[in-house]
């Protein structure tokens, strides 16, 4: 285990100390499977969860699946929409809930094969700064703010079946993800 990496209960204590201190920003977080989830904090209230394009309640069993993971917290005040989800500690019980009664918490989940264009290449990924440029551009057009965590994702990927298999999973929609990862194949193999 990478020791950057944190449990998801210690990722939900630094959310707490964030909530206490009255923090106002986005709280991003990136799995060590590579899946990446926002909580926007404002004045320490939570006011919107986003894990892999999901918002709101949609978003709590997917944050649960985090086994553990890494953490940054941008202040800012720029957000795309705010909800109300009641006191931040009923959010976290029902996180830490999830998390405890979801097996795949415990165990890497299995998705189906959606590849429908023979095997992917295997080459190590390398990314030149103009590559990395074009794919983030397109997942900010594509995914919104999300498309920049989306992007430390995909940088953190030795391959390129691990970027595909990154934005299948970030994506929860076949079309998109295929769509994305198409364009993103002919970055890599024209730019």
């Amino acid at each position: 285990m990478n020791p950057s990496f944190l449990e998801l209960p210690d990722i939900i204590n630094e959310l707490r100390r964030l909530g206490r201190s009255k923090a106002t920003g986005s709280f991003y977080i990136v799995s060590d499977e590579q899946h990446s989830a926002t909580v926007d904090l404002e004045a320490g209230r939570i006011i919107l969860l986003r894990c892999r394009l999901r918002f709101g309640e949609q978003a709590i069993p997917l944050i649960a699946r985090i086994k553990r993971g890494s953490f940054r917290f941008e202040a800012t005040r720029n957000f795309i929409r705010k909800e109300d989800y009641g006191d931040n500690e009923t959010v976290f019980q029902r996180i830490m809930q999830v998390h405890k009664d979801t097996p795949s918490a415990h165990q890497p989940p299995t998705r189906p094969n959606r590849n429908t264009q023979g095997p992917r290449p295997t080459a190590t990924l390398r990314i030149s700064a103009n590559q990395r440029m074009l794919i983030e551009q397109l997942l900010i057009a594509e995914l919104g703010p999300m498309g920049s965590v989306v992007m430390e994702s995909v940088l953190a990927c030795r391959s390129q079946n691990a970027v595909f298999d990154v934005i299948r999973d970030e994506a929860d929609d076949d079309d998109l993800a295929e769509s994305l990862a198409s364009k993103i194949r002919t970055i890599l193999e024209t730019s």
